[in-house]
């Protein structure tokens, strides 16, 4: 969809483009509960194992200032028992180099999974690499916004991480502004 990616960011000076994975084949969009019965044809590992390739692969893109929900994967909570920590790291190290902010996006709060994407594993793994992050709540419908609450519980996450850096940390101090990573574009008024 690259083309189709490249066609639309040329249209209008917008402000960023988010990037996210749900196919990991033509006909299977993994986050979607009518195919449920999908993940139990398959192994979690492999599934994990191509959705984070095509995730490296938006991030090393060039087209994505964003890149939202990095582990959607565990959404039905089908998580691989196999060392998923290579693959992290190389879709965290193209983040780095790339200079690709990931999301904590809220709205695994609302799914199977009952928490907070990305995995607490992965944001410490990023803030090793100083990956930016941003927030968000991947509000498809009224109701869906971003609560205090879940807002709270991803701010206490991203502090708890013991090697955050420290632009980050005075960023999230009571009395700074929470806008969350400022993308390479500027805003358009």
């Amino acid at each position: 969809h690259e083309e189709w990616i490249r066609e639309l960011a040329a249209r209008h000076p917008w402000d960023y483009f988010i990037g996210s994975v749900h196919y990991v084949s033509e006909s299977w969009d993994l986050d979607n509960p009518t195919k449920l019965a999908e993940w139990k044809k398959r192994d979690p590992f492999e599934v994990w194992s191509v959705y984070f390739e095509r995730l490296t692969m938006a991030a090393n893109s060039g087209l994505f200032e964003i890149i939202g929900h990095a582990d959607l994967a565990k959404k039905f909570c089908f998580v691989p028992k196999e060392d998923c920590t290579p693959m992290f790291e190389k879709f965290l190290t193209v983040c780095a180099q790339k200079e690709v902010v990931i999301e904590i996006n809220t709205a695994g709060l609302r799914k199977d999974c009952k928490e907070l994407y990305p995995s607490q594993k992965i944001l410490e793994m990023a803030a090793s690499l100083a990956v930016p992050l941003t927030f968000g709540s991947d509000a498809h419908a009224p109701g869906e916004q971003l609560d205090l609450a879940a807002l709270v519980e991803a701010v206490e996450r991203v502090q708890s991480v013991d090697r955050l850096d420290a632009d980050l940390r005075r960023f999230l101090e009571a009395g700074s502004s929470l806008g969350g990573a400022r993308p390479k574009a500027a805003a358009q008024h």
